[in-house]
Formats: C-alpha cells, sequence, structure tokens
C-alpha cells in the first residue's frame, strides 16, 4: 500500500515543481516538451498481481498486459550493448498521466536491474518529446548518460540516467507521425530483402509502370499497399 500512496505524491510533486530552467538547455522546459510528465513507470516482480492491486485500488478495470518486441523489431540497446530484454507492461490511463507497470523478463535491462538491486518501486517519469537525438545529446551534455533505448510499434524511447542528479531515471518518448514511421520501416529493411515498398504519391498520375520498372515491383504491390500498411495516402 505504501508503494501505491508514493503515485499521488509523484503526480503532486511534479506539478507543483517542474523541472526548472535548466543547465541543459537554454530553452528550459522545452527539452522535456513543455515539463509536463505523462506517465510514471513502476517496476514489479508479476504484472498480474501488481495490477489487480492497482486496478483494486484506482477502483477502476484492471488493463490486460501485454509483452513487448524482440530484440529484432525492438533493437534495444542497454548500456552500449543489444539485449533480448522485454517486458510485460501494463498501462493505467488516467485523467492527467499514465502509469506504466512493467515486469522485467529476458536479457539484461534497466528494468531488471532496477528490481534487482532496489526491488519495486518507481522506475522512471517520462516526457514526450521530439527530436530525440538532440535531446539526448542535450542532457548527456547536462551529465545524465544514456542506460537503454530501442523502439516500439509507432515511436522510440531512452531511458536517461539522472540518478545523480535527480534522484530517478527520465524516460523520453517520441512518437512517429505516418510518414515518419513509413520512412523508418524503409530504413531497416535490408535491400536484398525488399518486395514491398510504401510510396507516399501526391498526385494520381503517377507512373506506375516507371515505379514498377525503377524498384523492380510488381503492379500489384504498388496497387495493394494502401491496404497492407494501413498509411492514408501511402501505398
Amino acid at each position: 500500500m505504501k508503494k501505491l500512496l508514493i503515485v499521488p505524491f509523484l503526480i503532486l510533486f511534479f506539478s507543483i515543481f517542474p523541472f526548472s530552467n535548466g543547465k541543459v538547455s537554454e530553452n528550459g522546459l522545452d527539452i522535456f516538451g513543455g515539463g509536463r510528465v505523462t506517465q510514471i513507470g513502476v517496476v514489479v516482480h508479476d504484472i498480474e498481481k501488481a495490477s489487480q492491486a492497482y486496478a483494486e485500488f484506482l477502483d477502476i478495470d484492471k488493463p490486460q498486459w501485454f509483452l513487448t518486441d524482440a530484440v529484432d523489431k525492438a533493437h534495444t540497446v542497454f548500456k552500449g550493448d543489444s539485449t533480448d530484454a522485454r517486458a510485460k507492461l501494463a498501462f493505467f490511463e488516467l485523467s492527467n498521466i499514465t502509469i506504466e507497470l512493467i515486469e522485467p523478463v529476458g536479457g539484461p535491462s534497466t528494468w531488471k536491474e532496477f528490481l534487482d538491486n532496489k526491488g519495486e518501486g518507481i522506475h522512471h517519469i517520462a516526457f514526450e518529446i521530439k527530436d530525440m537525438e538532440k535531446k539526448v545529446e542535450l542532457l548527456t551534455a547536462g551529465g545524465l548518460s544514456l542506460l537503454q533505448k530501442g523502439d516500439y510499434e509507432g515511436g522510440h524511447y531512452c531511458y536517461m540516467d539522472g540518478g545523480s542528479k535527480l534522484g530517478l531515471i527520465l524516460e523520453l518518448l517520441e512518437n512517429f507521425n505516418q510518414d515518419e514511421e513509413a520512412s523508418r520501416l524503409i530504413e531497416d529493411v535490408p535491400p536484398e530483402r525488399v518486395n514491398f515498398i510504401p510510396v507516399k504519391f501526391f498526385s494520381e498520375e503517377v507512373d506506375k509502370e516507371t515505379l514498377r520498372l525503377f524498384y523492380g515491383l510488381r503492379v500489384a504491390d504498388l496497387s495493394d499497399g494502401l491496404n497492407k500498411a494501413g498509411l492514408p495516402g501511402i501505398f
């Protein structure tokens, strides 16, 4: 119960005392998407047990947990090394913030390290940002180190170690729009394995035969792409 009571305290704390101007950016809170904490991450031993406890405490339905992607899709890197770390995640979407429960499984990760060293508890707070690479550079220059990074469907994340300065880990979340996601997917596919590529057309008069010859694709690959990719205006 003590762990559950920490959550409303953190919500209140960060709403009253957001990160002040800092030494990491001339724009102050702009680096953190305006300074609004969007998520609190809690590492747990048992996702089912913890989800039930939070659901009862918050008097809401228990969410279904899911398993994160394997390393071949998530491209997870922990302390500079690729890792097959995965996690069971459950999200409680509240009106002003999201509580994320995390049960680590698989290889080495910041989640597993935290659980092994400190036990269950609050692992991080998260901010939604833009321009991940630039933000990581600014935070690194400010004395924070990159702990872990990876991809998820529709975006990517980085955990920055703020333990020595802030007493906790910061997570940066960057969600892609549809065009950015399509571009990222193309970059991840080796040329020798390309048999479908999403292309955004700005005119219906585009010469598909020219595209077919250029990419070595069947016309069907182009015309059916809209349904395959699920991206309006991209096929």
